[in-house]
């Protein structure tokens, strides 16, 4: 192996880490599943409040009910954040398959990306060589 191409190897390894760290860092667990529906639910729970506010106050809030936002569509936004929350724990083993699948495409990508751009970095130097006799 010449220099070159243990430098490729060393950035392989470096940008694997990179992406493995990355990786773990966004793994889909139940806890994790856990603690955004309670944001969500949290974060639905206040918007409807905020639309019942002012459904009875509609003078002191003007511009909070319109065609996008309305009383309805919180009721119906807190539902539908329930049913996928029953949803999560079937397809737990599915999420963590495809991002352990795309993280690993994209290190492939990168290290081939890397090792395309140090052949075409060779072929330029050796067009600036001069021509042996």
């Amino acid at each position: 192996m010449n220099g070159w191409q243990r430098i490729w190897v060393l950035a392989c390894v470096a940008i694997g880490i990179a992406v493995f760290v990355m990786t773990m860092d966004a793994w889909p667990t139940t806890a994790r599943d856990d603690e955004f529906h309670k944001f969500k639910v949290r974060s639905n729970e206040l918007q409807l409040q905020i639309m019942q506010t002012a459904t009875e106050y509609p003078d002191s809030s003007p511009g909070v009910i319109n065609e996008n936002n309305t009383l309805d569509k919180a009721i119906l936004a807190i539902a539908q954040e329930e049913e996928d929350y029953r949803l999560k724990p079937s397809t737990l083993l599915s999420r963590q398959l495809a991002l352990g699948l795309t993280s690993t495409c994209l290190w492939l990508l990168a290290c081939g990306m890397l090792y395309t751009i140090g052949l075409v970095f060779r072929w330029v130097v050796r067009g600036f060589r001069p021509k042996e006799a």
